[in-house]
């Protein structure tokens, strides 16, 4: 017996405009209907009502969830992260800087996010400014990991 099933957004459940098709939220519900637990397994961060404009309606499908590649987890009305230590992300932050046309997004404690691209913090709607000197996201970066 199927006790849980897990999915991807991006390419599995989102059509190429970002939302859930009709015939998705019908066979997700009859899953729900027979006791299967449903779940999402994304690199996106767990903020899909600025994201893709979620409403209770979506979130309702899914029990939990894991989101940012596997650093946070969502389940039963509660989130954890999984933060790297502040030099680490200091070093990834250094070796991305140089590189024009690679995005970086980091999630920060308390729901807080820096980008390197402007056009990431817009799509966001919220966010440290983006493109900031290194010094900037040392300030930024210096946050010690959550205790479970």
């Amino acid at each position: 017996m199927i006790r849980a099933l897990f999915f991807d957004l991006d390419g599995t459940l989102l059509t190429s405009r970002k939302t859930l098709a009709d015939s998705t939220r019908t066979a997700l519900q009859q899953c729900q209907k027979q006791g299967i637990g449903l779940f999402l397994a994304t690199a996106r961060a767990p903020l899909l009502d600025k994201m893709l404009g979620w409403t209770e309606a979506e979130f309702r499908l899914f029990d939990g969830g894991i989101y940012c590649n596997g650093a946070c987890e969502k389940l039963h009305g509660q989130t954890h992260y999984i933060f790297l230590p502040a030099p680490l992300v200091t070093r990834c932050v250094q070796t991305v800087n140089p590189i024009p046309a690679l995005h970086l997004a980091l999630q920060l404690q308390e729901e807080r996010h820096a980008f390197n691209h402007p056009l990431a913090a817009v799509l966001m709607g919220s966010g440290e400014s983006p493109r900031s000197p290194l010094s900037r996201w040392k300030l930024r970066l210096s946050v010690r990991p959550l205790k479970s």
